[in-house]
């Protein structure tokens, strides 16, 4: 950081995003089965598409988390002169999947979720 803060806006308008590239979660998703069939952890790399009612049914907010049109981009941090050095969410997903197929069965669907509360 600069000297009391350098050009950066604090307060209200304080809030930067990072990142190293501009994705959509369709393509991140694909990319994910893709991993996960290679890992022999899914048969086929096919998504399954839900209609809102359908996504409803596996979260209350799927909707809005898995249907959104949400983009984030660090345009506010580059005019500062940021650069990102770190790896992509693409050049990160083999780990995650990774993990994710090591943890299969070891956490409780109510870890984030009990549709009972």
């Amino acid at each position: 950081m600069k000297p009391d803060g350098g050009a950066a806006t604090w307060g209200p308008e304080g809030y930067y995003f990072t990142e190293t590239t501009e994705h959509t979660w369709f393509d991140v998703t694909a990319a994910i089965a893709k991993i996960a069939h290679e890992r022999g952890s899914l048969a086929t790399t096919d998504i399954d598409q839900l209609d809102p009612t359908e996504a409803s049914k596996v979260h209350p907010w799927a909707p809005l988390l898995w249907g959104g049109n949400c983009r984030s981009r660090a345009d506010r941090l580059r005019s500062l002169g940021w650069k990102p050095t770190g790896p992509t969410i693409y050049d990160s997903l083999p780990a995650m999947v990774d993990f994710e197929i090591k943890s299969l069965g070891t956490q409780s669907a109510t870890t984030t979720f009990d549709p009972k509360k």
